[in-house]
């Protein structure tokens, strides 16, 4: 799953996953050159994620996932289907910004 936008590459390592953002996903620009932006961007994805009742971590660019060991099947699609909505949010947040 890579959403259109600005999701560029996908890790995951057992039940730890990231998601690295990115200005263009098809070029793999970063957000900035600027570490103090990259974190504040970070921040800003953080919000619309936890507005839609998920938790993450944001490390500069990369947005790491560590759900319980007990996490469902349904909990996980609930968890990627709202990632998805936090991306459509920070899409438009960046579009909007004008970054």
């Amino acid at each position: 799953m890579l959403h259109p936008c600005n999701s560029g590459s996908l890790l995951q390592y057992k039940l730890i996953g990231a998601v690295e953002l990115v200005r263009d996903r098809r070029t793999l620009e970063p957000l900035s050159e600027d570490m103090d932006e990259i974190e504040q961007l970070g921040e800003v994805f953080r919000d619309f994620c936890l507005s839609h009742g998920i938790i993450i971590r944001p490390i500069f660019s990369t947005i790491m996932m560590t759900p319980p060991l007990t996490i469902s099947e349904l909990e996980i699609d609930f968890l990627i289907e709202k990632l998805i909505l936090a991306l459509d949010d920070f899409s438009a947040y960046l579009e909007e910004k004008c970054l």
